[in-house]
């Protein structure tokens, strides 16, 4: 029992470190595609406001 349990730690203890590194890019990706998003969404809003006005 004890070495099926240290055979499944070390693996786990693993993922997370490359998935936080791969995430690293990922999250920096997404930021600057959602603030992009959110920065024309808000431009076309405003104009639409600016139109309707």
């Amino acid at each position: 029992m004890s070495h099926g349990m240290s055979m499944s730690y070390p693996p786990a203890v693993a993922n997370p470190f490359r998935r936080q590194r791969h995430l690293s890019w990922w999250r920096w990706a997404c930021l600057i595609l959602t603030g992009t998003v959110l920065v024309l969404g808000c431009e076309s809003c405003m104009a639409f406001l600016f139109i309707g006005l």
